[in-house]
């Protein structure tokens, strides 16, 4: 599919790939696992958290044209943060469990890191950035994940 050049609807895109990945790791995980992931956010910022629960934030992208087809084909390089929230601030802290749930999330994300039909987007890498953090948007505590994903984008001249 192709969009006019400076359209970013391809992030929302990905963030909802992501979102959907960890939606059904959160039904995987019901009633089969302790500690069980209860929600998946789509933003760290603004919610309300349950606790033993993920949120998506964009971190970083690059664009890189490779090529022309009728317009410019793009690679865009994505780093998003997955945050894992199990306890507020000022609780107990219970690393162990925040560390099992973080492992769920990366072994999740890393068996489904596939090209998507239509999409041109794949999971690159998923990497472990910290198992103990403050999170002040949500006033919680966990961990952090970095999600690399390409997606190729072909764009039309507006």
């Amino acid at each position: 599919m192709s969009t006019v050049y400076g359209d970013s609807s391809f992030l929302d895109d990905t963030r909802d790939y992501l979102d959907g990945l960890l939606t059904d790791l959160v039904a995987a995980m019901s009633g089969s696992t302790v500690p069980t992931l209860l929600a998946a956010y789509e933003q760290h910022d603004a919610i309300m958290t349950s606790l033993n629960c993920a949120s998506i934030g964009l971190e970083r992208v690059e664009a890189d044209p490779v090529g022309l087809d009728e317009g410019v084909i793009t690679n865009y390089d994505m780093e998003w943060s997955v945050r894992v929230h199990t306890a507020y601030q000022g609780q107990t802290y219970d690393e162990q469990k925040t560390t099992r749930l973080m492992d769920s999330v990366n072994g999740y994300l890393n068996t489904n890191r596939k090209f998507v039909d239509g999409e041109n987007f794949r999971i690159i890498s998923v990497f472990v950035e910290s198992t103990k953090e403050a999170f002040e948007e949500s006033y919680t505590q966990g961990g952090e994940l970095r999600v690399n994903i390409v997606k190729t984008e072909s764009h039309t001249q507006a």
